[in-house]
């Protein structure tokens, strides 16, 4: 039960971080900030895509780590 509420609430916050991005950048354009819209973009894209390889990394990591551990 608690897993499952864990996991709504991380969807739901991900939902309204993600509008909340999509609207700071819709005013970005709407005010013709051009350069602070495209490296908003650019720098948050490669921050998402940089913690997504670490978690994996750390994923892998982590289960070779598990498999290399003495059974009980």
């Amino acid at each position: 039960v608690l897993f499952r509420s864990l996991i709504g609430i991380g969807f739901a916050g991900s939902l309204t971080t993600f509008s909340t991005w999509i609207l700071e950048l819709l005013s970005l354009l709407q005010v013709g900030h051009w350069a602070s819209l495209f490296s908003q973009v650019l720098r948050d894209g490669s921050l998402g895509i940089s913690a997504l390889l670490l978690g994996t990394v750390l994923h892998r990591w982590l289960v070779r780590l598990k498999e290399q551990s003495p059974r009980r």
